[in-house]
């Protein structure tokens, strides 16, 4: 039986006794014979069985902790979708653990994090099933996931409508000749999601493909100007490659926004500092944190009711640099 889900009911019949034993063994409660603590223990190592960390702190009635899992702390964008995070369980009185999946299988750090935490929120880019095996019976909220998945809560990421809003604004504001440039490292070879979306809102002119760096943005930048120099507005695939543009554009003598407009997605406040200030398609990360300590909330209260979606349309700022 080792290496399958096993469950509290394969323990309880493997020791002889009931469920309420196996909590109660498993727990350290009082009121059962040392034997049959042993006995339960020893079906239990067995087994492989591994408790959910989330069921013994509702019996032992402990503090709660969370997990977030994102990419990477170097983009900006998710250290601060952390910290926006760590802010509302700061105030529900939750303490924090932060992974990162960089270069590891989503569902392996899933795995160690479930060890630690009582509930898991983040960047989760795998499989449900996947998912519930490695965290079996905690709280699971997936922020942007893919729309297959139906047995954990998700926040949904309104990109569509966000860039629909965004490019009606942008033409009001006078632009005319849309350009992209793209990020393929998190995408498919023809192009990420993001891509495939503004295609279906705009006619793109020209689609040039940038690392995720600012340097990478700017030199980006020069070469869609060389291929399309006709074009009059860009929209970055996130702010820091936005950011890289603007960079670009002051290298060959381009004004921003005269010469040309330039969008990123992401609303980083690193944006604010640029000359000229980013424009952007942001991401409500705040709306997304309170979203998140909602659904864990109502899980740990017991009044959660099942897997639930809350969508989140990103809003555009417009600042100088469009």
């Amino acid at each position: 039986m080792p290496g399958k889900n096993v469950t509290i009911n394969d323990v309880a019949a493997a020791a002889g006794v009931s469920r309420q034993t196996v909590t109660r063994a498993m727990n350290e409660m009082a009121d059962i014979a040392p034997a049959t603590r042993k006995r339960v223990l020893n079906a239990a190592e067995q087994l492989g069985y591994r408790p959910s960390r989330f069921a013994s702190n509702l019996a032992r009635q402990k503090h709660r902790s969370i997990g977030i899992v994102v990419e990477s702390l170097r983009n900006p964008y998710y250290t601060d979708l952390a910290a926006d995070i760590m802010d509302v369980a700061t105030e529900r009185g939750w303490q924090t653990t932060i992974a990162t999946t960089t270069g590891q299988n989503v569902d392996e750090v899933v795995r160690e994090l479930a060890m630690h935490v009582d509930a898991i929120v983040g960047y989760l880019m795998a499989p449900d099933e996947l998912l519930q095996t490695a965290a079996p019976g905690l709280p699971i909220v997936r922020i942007d996931a893919d729309p297959s998945a139906r047995n954990t809560h998700v926040i949904e990421l309104d990109i569509a409508e966000g860039m629909r809003q965004l490019i009606a604004e942008a033409r009001e504001r006078g632009s005319r000749r849309f350009a992209m440039i793209d990020c393929v490292v998190l995408g498919a070879a023809q192009g990420s999601t993001r891509r495939g979306l503004l295609h279906e809102i705009v006619d793109l002119e020209h689609v040039e493909n940038s690392e995720l760096t600012i340097e990478d943005g700017a030199r980006a930048l020069i070469r869609l100007r060389e291929a399309a120099p006709a074009v009059d507005t860009v929209i970055a695939f996130n702010d820091l490659i936005g950011i890289g543009a603007i960079v670009g554009a002051h290298q060959i003598g381009l004004a921003v926004p005269g010469d040309i407009r330039i969008i990123g997605i992401d609303g980083l406040s690193l944006g604010e500092i640029m000359n000229p200030p980013l424009s952007t398609l942001a991401i409500d990360r705040p709306a997304i944190a309170r979203a998140a300590a909602e659904l864990i909330a109502a899980d740990f209260g017991g009044t959660g009711g099942g897997v639930r979606r809350v969508s989140i349309a990103p809003q555009p700022v417009w600042r100088n640099s469009a």
